[in-house]
């Protein structure tokens, strides 16, 4: 029987999301017109993901979302509050495979607080027997997918004047949410199956379909 294919993620302000949206339709022409051909990920679907799991069992989710909330409740975590700062690619903006929105903390420095909380995930995670991610964690959102190159790219020259740009003001993380992930030929449908509170004060946000939820 096939397995839930599963990642654990966070979101950020949709004031922010509509600041890169923004910036990123700017960036559409240029881009594509530069010798990229490019896949772009939709607003509604953006998020920045602590750990992908992969294909796990149905009754694992619960089980890891209950562990989550019991290593979260006596792990006294920092606040998370993020920001989303400048634009850029992995691995490199003269050989792009993917191009990014960059996540900071609240000052526009590294998010320490973030980076602990998505140890504790993967600290979890692996004590139920998943492996730990091999790269070091670098938070991001996914703006887009390069398919091809067709020639060198300036991309360094188009993404300058985004290059360290804030989108938007920070924002409190208040839940981390477990998704699962069904393919389409359209894309990624994703679907929200367990949701571990951080604080009390939860917010409104959008989730990556859109479904506005609380």
């Amino acid at each position: 029987m096939a397995g839930v294919r599963s990642f654990v993620a966070v979101h950020v302000a949709e004031a922010a999301l509509r600041e890169l949206d923004r910036a990123v339709r700017s960036l559409k022409r240029a881009v594509e017109g530069a010798g990229l051909s490019v896949s772009w990920v939709p607003m509604a679907r953006q998020h920045v993901t602590l750990k992908f799991l992969g294909d796990i069992e149905e009754k694992e989710i619960a089980g890891l979302a209950g562990a989550w909330r019991a290593a979260i409740a006596s792990a006294q975590l920092p606040e998370v509050e993020l920001a989303l700062v400048g634009l850029g690619a992995f691995p490199t903006l003269e050989r792009p495979r993917v191009l990014y929105g960059g996540v900071a903390d609240a000052r526009g420095g590294p998010p320490a607080s973030l980076l602990v909380l998505q140890q504790l995930i993967e600290q979890v995670a692996e004590a139920r027997g998943h492996p730990r991610e091999d790269r070091p964690f670098r938070p991001h959102l996914t703006i887009a997918r390069v398919r091809a190159l067709r020639g060198p790219a300036p991309l360094a020259q188009i993404v300058a004047p985004f290059v360290g740009r804030p989108f938007g003001p920070p924002s409190k993380v208040d839940e981390i949410v477990l998704y699962e992930s069904r393919l389409s030929p359209g894309g990624p449908h994703y679907i929200a199956r367990e949701r571990i509170v951080l604080s009390e004060r939860s917010g409104s946000h959008t989730d990556p379909e859109g479904e506005q939820t609380k």
